[in-house]
């Protein structure tokens, strides 16, 4: 009977922080501002989960003469875990940077991902995907992939890009400066080198530019393209 109780509360516990958990979650996706509060959410479940745990050992099994075994058993086991969980990340870290002796700003695809390295820290790696986005990995997900060194950030190529501004966008050192600040603000830009940018004529549909880009990947000069198409008064000429 204690058994079909336990399953019960237990049941209706999960339930219950899943619905605050859904009910919070919602609650954050309104308020950016307040999204440190999902790791303390996260910190209280865990906190909540073991109380819980004790509780139904000690609603199971107080009496017993195996109690004091069993509770030391799920202490072990929580330690290892917490342990494990905490400690694993370090270790395939050590392992991955022994592996592989990459170098920041490095270009690396490892299974599914790809882009360059940003930074490697004790647990993480740092890296700028193919799409701009910078993303946290950990050596966990990544020490047993095979990782593949595609170039080096001496290793840029030139690609140019040839645009059309609307004459409403002012003169023509107004439209570089327009072209200049909308590639240098997209976040596949190398701003290492900025983009050189050739005036070449002009007619009565609007003011032409060759633009020349250096990048590592070809990717990147691909999404600065489609960034530079949003801009009303801009237009790439294929």
């Amino acid at each position: 009977m204690k058994i079909i109780i336990a399953l019960i509360v237990t049941v209706s516990f999960f339930l219950a922080l899943k619905v605050t958990r859904l009910v919070l979650k919602r609650l954050l996706n309104r308020y950016s501002e307040l999204d440190y509060i999902d790791n303390l959410i996260i910190a209280a479940e865990l906190i909540i989960w073991l109380i819980y745990i004790f509780w139904a050992l000690d609603f199971l099994f107080s009496g017993k003469f195996y109690y004091t075994y069993v509770v030391y058993a799920i202490i072990l086991i929580i330690v290892v875990s917490v342990a494990w969980f905490l400690l694993k990340d370090i270790f395939s870290g050590i392992i991955f940077r022994f592996k592989h002796n990459l170098k920041n700003d490095s270009y690396v695809r490892a299974g599914d991902l790809s882009g360059r390295i940003k930074s490697q820290h004790l647990t993480y790696l740092k890296i700028m995907t193919d799409d701009g986005q910078i993303i946290r990995i950990p050596y966990s997900r990544i020490v047993n992939e095979v990782i593949t060194e595609l170039a080096y950030p001496d290793a840029l190529e030139e690609h140019v890009l040839h645009l059309r501004v609307d004459l409403s966008a002012g003169n023509t050192s107004a439209s570089e400066s327009l072209i200049r600040t909308e590639i240098l603000n997209a976040p596949w830009s190398n701003l290492k080198e900025e983009p050189v940018i050739k005036f070449l004529k002009e007619n009565d549909d609007g003011y032409f530019f060759e633009v020349s880009l250096l990048s590592i990947n070809r990717k990147h000069i691909e999404f600065i393209e489609m960034a530079l198409e949003e801009i009303p008064s801009i237009h790439v000429i294929s």
